[in-house]
């Protein structure tokens, strides 16, 4: 069983369409699933409320004054989910501007099972560009070792996140950002934080939940464009 955290501002086009690929595209009895609304409009809000009551593997934590501060949101929705549901095997951490691909879930766990804990301790299922990346890990499938993997999807066992948990409630920005300071726990303590390449989820924020411009937002659609996986008309926003 995996504990999926979502997080949710605003942009409903896409949350709808991280929802739907989500429980499409994951066996039910595989997940539970805790959407932390950090103060979304009436309209995103209205349908959050809407999709819970019709899901029962589903709850929502409503923060009525946006944090503003992904953290904060975040260390929320973890704590919440705990109490809620209880932990499963694994802590998985996502946004909501994601598309999730059919199998993507046995993808990340079968992996970091396999290569957990002594070569890999936190896995992506994508990671954005401006993270680069260093060495392979592993040549079949592939995961590639970064310097942070992205907050949009980050695999864990639970004991890392009583480890290196919670993230930095403050840290803001490019390589100040609360996954990069997560990630770089992990790094100094002597593991390692990968993905899979090809990626088995993909971001399809061009804007963030601000209406700013995302970094990187032409490479994540040309890293789309040029993966093998076949997808429907995609939602950008």
């Amino acid at each position: 069983m995996v504990n999926i955290i979502l997080l949710v501002h605003n942009r409903p086009s896409l949350t709808l369409q991280t929802l739907h690929t989500l429980y499409d595209n994951t066996p039910g009895e595989s997940f539970n699933l805790t959407i932390v609304d950090d103060g979304s409009d009436l309209t995103t809000d209205g349908f959050l409320g809407l999709w819970v009551r019709q899901h029962p593997d589903c709850a929502l934590l409503r923060i009525h004054n946006s944090k503003g501060i992904t953290g904060q949101a975040r260390n929320l929705g973890v704590y919440w989910a705990e109490k809620y549901w209880g932990r499963g095997d694994y802590l998985y951490l996502t946004d909501n501007d994601m598309y999730f691909t059919p199998g993507w879930l046995d993808r990340l766990t079968s992996v970091l099972s396999a290569l957990y804990p002594q070569k890999l301790r936190l896995l992506g299922g994508w990671n954005h560009p401006y993270l680069g990346r260093n060495t392979v890990l592993c040549p079949e499938p592939l995961v590639l070792t970064h310097d942070a993997v992205t907050g949009a999807s980050q695999m864990m066992r639970w004991e890392m996140w009583d480890k290196y948990g919670p993230l930095d409630a403050h840290a803001v920005g490019v390589g100040q950002s609360e996954d990069w300071k997560f990630c770089q726990d992990i790094i100094q303590d002597g593991g390692l934080v990968g993905s899979l390449n090809p990626h088995v989820v993909f971001n399809c924020g061009i804007t963030n939940s601000l209406g700013e411009d995302s970094p990187g937002a032409d490479q994540m659609q040309d890293q789309l464009k040029q993966s093998e996986f076949k997808y429907p008309e995609l939602v950008w926003e």
